[in-house]
């Protein structure tokens, strides 16, 4: 009779203890688990963001550099005219002119045509430039000096991954004779 009932206290001991490491595990073990997952991820996000802030160090000394330069220009501020007729094909080389002196390679001046029509008095212009962006800002103080320059309707700047150069288009409006 102690036979029979040997192996039923056994599979309920087994059972019981089965039941114990089943528990410690769910209680003890599983948490930990997702908690270290949990840092895994928090692990990867940031040494991401270390190697971004890394790449971006750089820039941000450059940065940092410039604006704490004691000879910072003042804008020019010239006294406006408008464009007449027969400096109007002078336009491209002046841009090209600025452009050269910042360093910048100026790939494109178009007009707009139906600026030129029109009796606004104003011409649009597109320009595209090609270079450093930090020749940008000098390109754009060199561009506020021409006298007739209205204001910068779009400025749009395009990175490339392969290179340092940015591509950049300017919208520009000129004063211009109205009879022109």
């Amino acid at each position: 009779m102690t036979a029979k009932k040997m192996p039923t206290l056994s599979i309920i001991n087994f059972l019981i203890c089965g039941a114990g490491v089943l528990i410690f595990i769910l209680l003890m073990v599983y948490p930990n688990h997702i908690s270290l997952a949990k840092m895994d991820l928090k692990i990867k996000q940031i040494t991401t963001h270390t190697k971004e802030q890394k790449m971006l160090f750089p820039l941000f000394q450059e940065l940092m550099k410039v604006s704490q330069e004691k000879d910072i220009a003042v804008l020019p501020f010239p006294k406006k005219e408008k464009l007449k007729r027969n400096e109007f094909g002078k336009i491209s080389s002046t841009l090209q002119e600025i452009a050269q002196r910042e360093n910048l390679n100026l790939a494109e001046v178009t007009p707009d045509i139906d600026s030129l029509i029109d009796d606004s008095g104003h011409l649009k212009m597109y320009v595209k430039l090609e270079g450093s962006f930090f020749d940008l800002r000098n390109f754009l103080i060199r561009l506020g000096e021409i006298p007739y320059l209205e204001h910068i309707e779009q400025l749009q700047i395009r990175t490339d991954q392969t290179s340092e150069d940015i591509g950049i288009s300017l919208k520009i409006w000129l004063a211009r004779d109205k009879n022109m």
